[in-house]
């Protein structure tokens, strides 16, 4: 039998923000710092030092440049970052200089083991191989959102929690030690799957600890703590900072020593426990948080261990049952009173089996009962039952599938604004950290302003996205990015020996990245906002997918930027001001009721975008809300309690898409 218990009022009598759930996030938040150096680690254990062509150590004519043997004192030889020039050293020579590659390899001016960019020569026509250890890491994330969100639902937040997190730390220390590239980026795509599966535990876990009114806390917790996360990151990067790369990366993995006392620290989801009937472990668990919390555990545990009839049996009963519900057996004619009274004593015999009381004396409300009044009571209901019947056919919820969203015009036209939004916020945002050691100056200290960044980034948009509302706030903020790169790159066209104008270009290059955060922020919660109930999770996956896309792409905007400076700013100003104009044709949605059917979505975009239907909305909601309010007087006694005993969803819908974290 199902358990039938109120989560987010067992929560309360726990405490909702004790000492325990205190304890937890702050365990949480040590977690989130070896997420972080998943990620950007590549900035710096890949990090391509100034370098040039290595001095050639043998006779010119040896390396088959067509130069005669005996000349080597007649040439000059310039050494670039890709390439070497050598010319003659006589004026009046008529000898044609030769360009070749670097022939005996690449000079840097850090130790060659710095970055695993230098040790293995990513550099000039290999550039493209550094960056694909970013991308690897994003199908990793792919991969791991797609295999993990089922398994936490399976196996439980914490078993996958304990897996990912053990197997994460085995596999970021292996890359400390790998002999080449290959192995190297095989790792990497293990490392992001194994992280999206962490990430995603974490959350759900953060998520299913407080009752319905502090999720919005936890959601805005979790933007917070990513960014701290990277500033601490920022500071321990930078102890690091004169080791080789294997060592960093080992350093990385050394971050994530604690997983071995996760498995005593944290506890398994109690909403996720009661969900799957897992009774002795709720309890178990129960009792920890009230002892934790310094409060009594019987009141709490009294709402699990409570004896009666759940909901979900309740309703298997004939009694609180539609027409439609019943089996052919039990469909009897109205007016056929005595058949009725034979199958109740048929059902009742059944249930006194397995219950020590009949089914009907379990229900103060219905135990005084006679049987001429049981009889009039199920008349009554089959009566109510015959007119609902079909209204309830009706009312049964469609499936939808992504493939429903190319079938409207209205919506497909918005999922692909708000694709593209994602596409640009996660081309961006990445693209700007990791492009961020091309700045005039250093790496370390830009990596920590970026991060600090994001904390008033997600501030501002708390603020705001309730007052000005969801579109207005994505808006503001795109226009803001966009301008703000814009302007970076044009403050470095002037040759200013000042300095002047470089220190303008990266101040706004500081506030695009604000405001990009800003702005994925929003459209988190903005995206499942417009999609009906049933279309929800799968256009909040394609948005994802779409920033995996702009992820993946991301690294090579710091290949772009060593060949034209300006190239990666003006594609992300231009592509964020495209999003503010798309924008402008979204509906609002703050302050408006999720739509539960595709019926209701579109009728809502139809007033949005209709002025004639836009000037009657209000007057159709109000009467909306009024049909809402009435109330079935003739409903009987039997059947408005079978309405009113439901049972409850016991889980929580989670983002299983993370875009960040």
């Amino acid at each position: 039998m199902t358990m039938d218990v109120d989560v987010d009022n067992l929560q309360r009598e726990l405490k909702s923000w004790g000492r325990y759930q205190i304890l937890q996030l702050l365990y949480i938040f040590i977690t989130y710092i070896p997420v972080v150096s998943t990620v950007f680690s590549v900035i710096f254990i890949g990090y391509v030092p100034p370098h040039k062509c290595a001095e050639l150590s043998r006779p010119l004519h040896e390396y088959g440049l067509g130069i005669p043997a005996g000349n080597t004192c007649d040439v000059i030889i310039h050494y670039d970052e890709c390439e070497l020039t050598i010319s003659s050293n006589h004026s009046n020579n008529t000898w044609t200089p030769i360009t070749a590659s670097c022939l005996e390899g690449y000079s840097y001016e850090t130790t060659k083991d710095y970055s695993f960019a230098s040790e293995w020569d990513l550099v000039c026509d290999k550039q493209g191989l550094g960056g694909l250890a970013t991308t690897l890491i994003m199908v990793g994330q792919g991969l791991g959102a797609t295999i993990f969100t089922t398994l936490s639902d399976r196996y439980g937040r914490k078993t996958i929690l304990m897996f990912t997190f053990l197997t994460l730390g085995a596999v970021m220390t292996s890359s400390s030690f790998v002999p080449n590239l290959l192995v190297f980026n095989i790792l990497r795509i293990l490392t992001g799957c194994l992280k999206q599966g962490l990430g995603l535990s974490m959350f759900a876990m953060c998520i299913e600890m407080v009752p319905l009114e502090g999720r919005g806390a936890i959601g805005a917790m979790a933007g917070l703590y990513w960014a701290f996360a990277i500033v601490c990151f920022a500071g321990y990067a930078y102890l690091l900072r004169n080791f080789s790369w294997r060592t960093v990366q080992l350093a990385c993995a050394a971050l994530a020593f604690h997983c071995v006392f996760a498995h005593w620290i944290t506890d398994e989801s109690l909403r996720w426990l009661i969900a799957n009937n897992k009774k002795k472990q709720a309890i178990k668990v129960v009792k920890r948080i009230a002892k934790m919390n310094k409060i009594d555990p019987h009141k709490a545990l009294s709402l699990i261990n409570r004896d009666g009839v759940s909901p979900s049996s309740l309703k298997e009963h004939p009694v609180f049952q539609t027409e439609t519900e019943m089996t052919p057996v039990e469909k009897i004619p109205l007016g056929r009173q005595g058949d009725i009274e034979l199958s109740l004593s048929k059902q009742r015999s059944s249930v006194g089996k397995d219950n020590k009381q009949p089914l009907l004396q379990e229900i103060p409300e219905l135990a005084p009962l006679s049987s001429q009044q049981e009889t009039e009571i199920m008349n009554s209901h089959a009566q109510t039952a015959l007119s609902r019947s079909k209204k309830t056919e009706d009312s049964k919820p469609k499936k939808y599938t992504i493939i429903d969203i190319f079938k409207h015009k209205l919506l497909l036209r918005n999922s692909l604004i708000t694709w593209y939004t994602w596409f640009i916020n996660a081309l961006t945002y990445y693209g700007l950290y990791l492009s961020s050691v091309s700045l005039s100056t250093d790496r370390y200290l830009n990596f920590l302003i970026n991060g600090a960044l994001e904390i008033p980034a997600c501030l501002a948009t708390w603020l705001l996205f309730n007052r000005i509302g969801r579109k207005k706030s994505s808006i503001l903020f795109h226009t803001l990015a966009g301008v703000s790169l814009i302007l970076s790159v044009v403050m470095k066209l002037p040759n200013d020996k000042a300095g002047i104008a470089d220190i303008f270009s990266i101040l706004f290059n500081f506030l695009g990245k604000f405001a990009i955060t800003a702005s994925w922020t929003v459209m988190s919660l903005y995206t499942p906002e417009i999609y009906p109930t049933n279309l929800r999770n799968g256009g909040l996956g394609a948005a994802s997918a779409a920033a995996r896309l702009g992820g993946m792409l991301s690294p090579y905007a710091d290949v772009l930027a060593r060949r034209a400076f300006w190239a990666p700013g003006i594609i992300f100003g231009i592509g964020s001001l495209l999003v503010s104009l798309g924008m402008l044709m979204l509906p609002e949605t703050n302050g408006r009721e999720l739509p539960q059917t595709l019926d209701e979505l579109l009728s809502w975009y139809k007033g949005e975008t209709d002025p004639k239907l836009r000037s009657d909305k209000t007057a159709k909601e109000d009467k909306l809300k009024g049909n809402d309010t009435k109330h079935d007087a003739g409903q009987s006694g039997a059947s408005a309690m079978r309405t009113n005993m439901e049972p409850q969803s016991q889980t929580v819908e989670v983002d299983q898409n993370l875009p960040r974290a």
